[in-house]
């Protein structure tokens, strides 16, 4: 009897050890980590131990490079530095890992921040874990961050991209001691909202919108309709608090030719909520005008390089970024998207020398082929005008 239950134990055991290896079925176990009470290093311990288990690997080959590639990372101040006086929280986007958070992390890193970026609930293992994970989920993650960062600083900051950037704003709102955010287009109002919306409803009897495969090992390809119904839930979360406005200074950066995020809206919603005379709104755009006296308006077109507008997932990446940069042989031509026409896919897929920018309908024929722009021409002078925002709000 006793050998029995020894095999049973065994076999128990290694079921739970080793999740299937289908993207698409949910990890067979849950992320069991008491946020109440650990600090930020155990958290990198335990989320390495589930990330390992769980995650479907794009090249089993290179398991230990995908996993440094998407796990929580901290970056500490330059050596130069007094010490860490100063923290920033780092939040990435839906479908992304930690890695989208690296550029901007190691910038600020340099100007003496202790850098911390987290592994959202459901991210980074396979497509599977978003079906039932749930807005709360995402905003324990960060507020354990955010608590965790506040016993190893004396001042703590917060930055996020799209669902990261609007999970940060609901931090700021709960949470008073944030002495500032830095939001890269934040996902406060989305571009095609009235359709996300019934992902509340649909997400009973549909759990895909889409099963694609992921071609990088940054980010997932495949969306459950809960990942979108989680993010409504948030939104509506975001507008309750911001009634008031949000006091705590902020650097907020769009684009008005966004596919995912309505920069025009979140525009709006800056200069109605965000209350703080210090805030500021970056916006790239072709064409429009700054909405009030706090932002600024850029155009990153640029014929020579062939560069039409900025797209969504381009803002938190530098030119030279190993995967997503200006010489990567990665490649978005649309291939998911409903709105582009298949012929332009291919066309796209096919050309070398594609403009780049924001893939929309209706793209006139002057700027095809169109791939994706997947990095941001502006970093390095979006990130000294962050710098140059967080440097007076310190003590």
């Amino acid at each position: 009897m006793a050998a029995k239950r020894l095999l049973l134990l065994l076999v128990w055991l290694s079921s739970a050890a080793f999740a299937s290896d289908d993207p698409l079925e949910p990890a067979e176990r849950d992320f069991l980590f008491d946020f109440s009470r650990a600090n930020f290093h155990a958290y990198q311990v335990a989320m390495r131990s589930h990330v390992r288990q769980q995650r479907v690997f794009l090249n089993p080959d290179r398991r230990d490079e995908e996993l440094e590639m998407v796990l929580p990372f901290e970056l500490e101040p330059a050596a130069s530095c007094d010490g860490p006086s100063r923290g920033i929280l780092l939040v990435h986007g839906i479908l992304d890992t930690s890695f989208a958070m690296r550029d901007i992390g190691r910038r600020l890193q340099a100007e003496c921040f202790l850098v911390r970026a987290i592994l959202l609930p459901g991210h980074g293992t396979r497509p599977g874990e978003m079906i039932d994970v749930t807005a709360e989920d995402w905003l324990t993650a960060v507020r354990f961050g955010v608590r965790s960062l506040k016993g190893d600083v004396d001042e703590v900051y917060i930055g996020g991209y799209s669902l990261g950037g609007l999970l940060s704003t609901i931090v700021m709102l709960e949470d008073d001691e944030i002495l500032a955010g830095v939001l890269f287009a934040p996902a406060l109002k989305t571009t095609y909202e009235f359709l996300s919306r019934q992902a509340s409803w649909l997400s009973a009897i549909r759990t895909w919108l889409n099963t694609d495969e992921a071609p990088l090992p940054v980010r997932y390809q495949a969306m459950t309709t809960n990942a979108v119904a989680q993010v409504n839930i948030l939104i509506s979360q975001y507008r309750e608090l911001a009634e008031t406005g949000l006091q705590t200074p902020a650097y907020v950066v769009v684009s008005y030719d966004d596919l995912t995020v309505d920069g025009e809206g979140v525009a709006r919603e800056f200069v109605e909520r965000f209350k703080h005379p210090a805030s500021r709104l970056a916006i790239y755009a072709t064409t429009g005008q700054a909405p009030d006296d706090r932002s600024h308006v850029k155009s990153v077109f640029d014929s020579g390089a062939r560069i039409r507008d900025m797209a969504h997932v381009a803002l938190p990446f530098r030119e030279d970024n190993d995967v997503f940069g200006r010489e990567s042989s990665f490649r978005d031509c649309g291939a998911v998207l409903p709105i582009i026409r298949r012929k332009d896919v291919r066309a796209c897929e096919a050309g070398d020398n594609n403009w780049r920018g924001e893939l929309t309908a209706g793209i006139p024929d002057d700027f095809k082929p169109m791939q994706r722009l997947t990095y941001n021409p502006m970093f390095d002078e979006t990130m000294d005008r962050i710098i140059e925002f967080l440097e007076p709000l310190g003590d």
